[in-house]
């Protein structure tokens, strides 16, 4: 997931990271699915904490829960097949 602007790659992955929360009910009942709490959950997502990514065993353990690879998807796929590159009104 590299594409020629690297802010868009981390707004890109912080949307992914919201989506996978949203999927699991929220930051309450995700914090209830993994090992971290919802304040934790909430930078994961927050571009404002550019610095601070979901931990891969974090982001396993929600996507099974909710049933849904938002984050692995967003991940594995090449940049240049995303529509929303360079959307920021979507995040």
């Amino acid at each position: 997931m590299q594409t020629e602007n690297p802010i868009a790659d981390l707004m890109i992955l912080k949307k992914a990271q919201r989506d996978l929360i949203a999927a699991c009910g929220g930051l309450v009942a995700a914090s209830q699915m993994c090992r971290v709490g919802k304040t934790t959950l909430q930078k994961y997502g927050d571009p404002a904490h550019a610095d601070t990514h979901m931990p891969i065993d974090v982001a396993h353990e929600l996507q099974h829960a909710c049933g849904q690879h938002i984050a692995g998807r967003v991940l594995s796929e090449p940049a240049a097949s995303r529509s929303d590159k360079g959307d920021f009104a979507k995040f």
